[in-house]
Parts: C-alpha cells; structure tokens; sequence
C-alpha cells in the first residue's frame, strides 16, 4: 500500500499498531460503512481498505449505487454488537470477527419517498487488516453468517 491521506480521521485508538488498535480500526471501519450508507455517501469509506479487497469494494458499490441515485437509508446501517482478535493474528495481519446486525431500515429518495424496505439479519464479519505505512487497512471482508 502506498501511502496516502486518508480523507477521514480516524479515532486514535485505531491508530495503534497493536491487536487492540486492528480491532478498533475493524469497528471504525464498519460504522464508517453504516454512515455511508446512511448519508448516501461512499467518500467516508476511501482510504480504509486495501485495493484487492472484494467484499470491501462491494461495500462500496453499494454506497456509490444509493450516491448515483440520490437515495441512502433512513438508519444507521449496521449495529455493531461485539469483536475480537482471531488466535491466528500476527502483529503485521489481524483478523477481527465482528458480530454486528443489519438494521431494518428503509431506503429513502432525494424527494423522502421510501424506495425500498430492507430487512434485518445478523452477521458474524470477518475482517482481516494488514498493517502498512498509513496504519491498519482491511485487506478481506467476509460475511461469516
């Protein structure tokens, strides 16, 4: 990863290059999302995770999709429950399982007409996080279920 200004600032707990400081950053990561979604605005998820990340890029395309068409949730999308550092974690890669559950919500229109009703589930989340010259940044994402 080369390094870059993040445009979001990160809160200094999830700036530490230990396992309480990646699963910090994991949490701040996903709260990110559920704003993002809910403000209708992917910007305040870039600079957080790597490149080759496919389920954090998915992530995105969500949030850009709702941007296109001038929608975003009524609610935070997400409600983060508990998280914890895998046993097979290093201190350069970090694997975090979140329990977090999708809110049920609705997907509201730039005019405040209700597009959409999305249902709430539960989620174990994987993520994993490799330490580089910008901190942590996730580098996997997978819904665990």
């Amino acid at each position: 990863m080369t390094r870059t200004t993040r445009p979001v600032s990160l809160p200094p707990e999830a700036t530490q290059h230990t396992h309480a400081g990646a699963q910090a950053f994991a949490k701040f990561y996903l709260k990110q999302y559920s704003a993002a979604a809910h403000a209708g605005d992917a910007s305040l998820m870039r600079g957080l995770a790597r490149p080759e990340c496919q389920g954090c890029n998915a992530l995105v395309h969500l949030v850009e999709a709702l941007e296109r068409k001038q929608q975003h949730t009524d609610l935070d999308a997400l409600a983060i429950h508990s998280a914890w550092i895998v046993p097979e974690s290093t201190s350069a890669r970090a694997v975090i399982s979140v329990l977090a559950e999708e809110t049920p919500k609705r997907i509201i229109d730039a005019n405040g007409a209700v597009v959409a009703n999305v249902k709430g589930a539960r989620f174990d989340i994987r993520l994993t996080e490799r330490w580089g010259p910008d901190g942590w940044a996730v580098s996997d994402l997978r819904l665990m279920r």
